[in-house]
């Protein structure tokens, strides 16, 4: 459902882009690091996926598709709904941009 939630609406893709980037690139705008999704866990990720390094809470966050969407809304709404408490113990700041969303002010 997140996907769709992204995907769907333009105003949730630009905020996702935006806080992906701010958190995934270097003032240059190159990634500051890209991860091996297969190698940190072959059973789940398929050889060739990567993602870029953002301080989020799971390595999976930094996927990009090449349809520009990601992981951000998807899993952040999976981890919102899970375990709330985990995702902010690791990442508040993406916590308050998922409340943010869904209160329609991102």
């Amino acid at each position: 459902m997140g996907h769709a939630i992204e995907d769907l609406n333009e105003r949730i893709k630009t905020s996702a882009k935006r806080f992906f980037d701010a958190r995934t690139l270097d003032k240059d705008g190159k990634p500051r690091r890209v991860i091996d999704l297969h190698q940190r866990n072959p059973l789940f990720y398929k050889k060739g996926e990567t993602a870029y390094e953002g301080g989020f809470a799971s390595p999976g966050m930094g996927k990009v598709y090449k349809d520009g969407s990601t992981e951000l809304v998807a899993e952040g709404l999976r981890l919102l709904a899970t375990n709330p408490k985990a995702l902010y113990d690791v990442d508040p700041e993406h916590v308050f941009w998922l409340l943010g969303l869904l209160g329609g002010t991102r």
